[in-house]
């Protein structure tokens, strides 16, 4: 959550303010189902226990991560597949995170 500050400026004087603008990192991919899968399908971040939401085509997306290591985890039709994926201390999005 972000904080709110005010502050007060005087015409005809100079003022200074320093912000701090988080880095953006995500993780994105697709899982790709059959008919008789697409029900049951889940992406998992291991470390965090996150799970993210499944659209109609699949897509997939975690947002608002920390640097370091992750381990994506889809389960469909009740087989599991993991990905590691490294995420710096610059802004990254890491896209096409997919499972088959």
């Amino acid at each position: 959550m972000l904080a709110t500050r005010s502050i007060k400026l005087d015409a005809g004087e100079p003022a200074q303010i320093e912000l701090v603008v988080p880095a953006n990192r995500s993780i994105a991919g697709t899982v790709h189902t059959t008919s008789a899968t697409a029900g049951t399908a889940s992406v998992t971040l291991v470390e965090t226990g996150r799970s993210a939401l499944i659209d109609d085509d699949g897509h997939y997306v975690f947002r608002g991560l920390k640097p370091g290591t992750y381990t994506v985890e889809a389960t469909i039709g009740g087989r599991t597949q993991r990905r590691l994926v490294e995420l710096p201390v610059e802004p990254l999005a890491v896209r096409f995170i997919d499972f088959p």
